[in-house]
């Protein structure tokens, strides 16, 4: 029984190794937009009106889906500053990095953070509020929308509930 050349082995375990690094790339997933493009996204954004708020801030964690061509969608919560009472809501959507805008233009009471829903797709629920709620007391059932990318840009099933402020883009 002969013994197998040394550089056959190499070879071997090269490719093996190759293999590996591959698999483990392939399997990581969609990349999340960088944080600097999302604060610089929410840093540009602002309330119109009177005592309009500066900017907004990230509220949890980047929620990112693929966009089914290679690239990825990414969704997270942003929160107007300064905030005394955490109410005055976006959710801010990228495609790669590239900011594509926000759930509406107006901002929300209270947002859920957003769910992958899918290749393409985000579930947000967002707190919903009778005319006479307190806000410390939502009296209806959270809204879920369902966000879906149509390959150039996020479209809802439907209007987030009880749209606030509304919300423009500074040019960079």
């Amino acid at each position: 029984m002969s013994t197998p050349h040394p550089r056959w082995i190499q070879s071997l375990v090269l490719s093996v190794l190759l293999f590996a690094a591959m698999a483990a790339d392939a399997s990581a997933g969609p990349r999340p937009a960088p944080w600097s493009v999302i604060r610089s996204a929410m840093h540009r954004t602002y309330e119109l009106g009177p005592g309009a708020d500066p900017g907004f801030g990230s509220v949890g964690r980047r929620t990112v889906v693929s966009d089914g061509r290679g690239g990825s969608l990414t969704a997270i919560v942003g929160l107007r500053r300064p905030s005394a009472d955490g109410k005055g809501q976006l959710v801010f959507f990228f495609h790669n990095r590239r900011f594509l805008g926000w759930d509406a233009r107006r901002t929300s009471i209270a947002i859920y953070p957003p769910r992958a829903a899918g290749p393409r797709r985000f579930s947000i629920r967002y707190v919903h509020y009778a005319r006479n709620d307190a806000l410390c007391c939502p009296s209806l059932r959270p809204v879920t929308i369902r966000y879906r990318w149509t390959g150039s840009r996020i479209v809802g099933s439907r209007r987030p509930p009880n749209l606030g402020s509304r919300v423009r883009l500074r040019r960079s």
